[in-house]
């Protein structure tokens, strides 16, 4: 059908928008940057196409923070950092899980100045512990995954009072 072969066609661009972010230099980084819009959209939770689709565009965001270079502004690494949180964790491809939650304890390790430009707390820790408790999400969801979620929030909690003590509750919860 013409939709089957449109999630195809999505699907196989947003793998090859992620293949190549991982690989780029100024010039390339700088195309793929005006993609990033396109790339939010699909990997929204309630973007009308398959999962595999939205798996693939999730990679390709975490693909891209890892790469960004200087010509990323502050804002476009915080718009893709919202939808990377956003997209947590994978259903169609959990294999990939591993990949987006490295990006994340990455970011929040760093502390990079992309979670001070917009508050990424209330959507991060209520994602961060469906992962670690919600019986639904356990098949789809490997220990690394679940281990990585921990040490997010162990990280997490390491910092601001308010924060610290949210991400307590969190770890306590699992």
């Amino acid at each position: 059908t013409d939709r089957a072969a449109s999630m195809g066609m999505l699907r196989n661009v947003a793998f090859c928008v992620g293949a190549l972010s991982a690989r780029v230099d100024e010039d390339l980084a700088q195309a793929l940057l005006a993609l990033h819009p396109r790339l939010l959209e699909l990997a929204a939770p309630l973007a009308p196409v398959d999962g595999a689709v939205r798996d693939n565009a999730a990679v390709a965001l975490a693909r891209g923070i890892s790469g960004m270079h200087s010509g990323a502004s502050q804002e476009q690494l915080a718009s893709a950092f919202k939808g990377l949180v956003e997209a947590i964790p994978l259903r169609h491809d959990p294999a990939d899980n591993a990949e987006v939650m490295n990006v994340i304890e990455d970011v929040v390790l760093r502390g990079a100045a992309v979670l001070d430009a917009e508050p990424y707390l209330p959507r991060l820790l209520p994602r961060l512990a469906d992962i670690l408790t919600l019986p639904s999400l356990q098949r789809i969801v490997d220990e690394d995954t679940r281990e990585s979620a921990r040490r997010i929030l162990e990280d997490i909690a390491k910092g601001e009072a308010a924060a610290a003590q949210d991400a307590r509750n969190a770890l306590q919860a699992a």
